[in-house]
Order: structure tokens, then C-alpha cells, then sequence
């Protein structure tokens, strides 16, 4: 779900303050953990594509110390 109209949504809805503020906190955290794991999958496609371009060897999808 879009991440405004989820917040929105929390806004509106019926719960006391306290419980809000921590379902808005959750709904962040998550959001960052989240962006960290993209930018680890595109760092592993880089360092893939480096391996590549160094020793043409492709590692895509072999898991680690499977290279051959």
C-alpha cells in the first residue's frame, strides 16, 4: 500500500494516541528495513557484475563459495 495513504489511514482511525504512535513507528521502521535490503540486493548486483567484468565467471544466483 502507498506509504501516505497507509499514514493517512493510521491518522484516522479510532486508536488512542499512544497506540498510534507506536503503529506509526512500526510502519517506518519497516520502511527503512525495507530501503536497506534494496540497497544490499543492488550492491550485490554490482559486485556480481564486477566479478563478471573482471573474470568472466557469472555468480548469479550460485550462493557464496560455489563460483567455479
Amino acid at each position: 500500500m502507498n506509504h501516505k495513504l497507509l499514514i493517512g489511514h493510521i491518522r484516522k482511525s479510532g486508536m488512542d494516541d499512544k497506540t498510534r504512535d507506536m503503529v506509526l513507528s512500526y510502519v517506518e521502521i519497516k520502511e527503512m528495513i525495507s530501503n536497506i535490503e534494496r540497497i544490499a540486493d543492488h550492491a550485490t548486483n554490482i559486485a556480481e557484475a564486477s566479478i563478471y567484468s573482471m573474470q568472466g565467471t557469472d555468480i548469479r544466483h550460485t550462493g557464496i563459495g560455489k563460483e567455479e
